[in-house]
């Protein structure tokens, strides 16, 4: 992620997710720079190449279906819903580990 393509977006009280492989594999200081810039209150994403076009992806494809499915009662602007949000999301990535996926809140990345 670099600056130039950040913007000016308003995602305050909003979850970005990217689904691309490899697009969290930067700094966590580049993902705080982008949330700071943004106001995104959640990021989340893979820094590995989850070969999206072959069956080795089907972990990947599960992993967000659970993830997804476990989060419509989540308010992004509540402190302690992010907070089960992020428990939900490490249990998801301690289960489906080969996936690399993340997810960053404000408060885990000090904001």
């Amino acid at each position: 992620m670099h600056m130039a393509t950040i913007g000016n977006w308003d995602c305050t009280n909003c979850w970005v997710h990217f689904g691309g492989c490899n697009v969290l594999d930067v700094a966590e200081e580049t993902i705080k720079e982008f949330m700071t810039h943004s106001s995104a209150t959640v990021v989340s994403g893979y820094v590995v190449e989850t070969g999206w076009a072959d069956t080795a992806s089907a972990p990947a494809l599960a992993l967000e279906m659970m993830l997804f499915s476990s989060i419509k009662n989540v308010k992004l602007a509540d402190g302690r819903s992010r907070r089960r949000l992020k428990s939900i999301a490490d249990s998801l990535s301690g289960r489906f580990e080969d996936c690399g996926f993340r997810l960053h809140t404000k408060e885990s990345v000090g904001l």
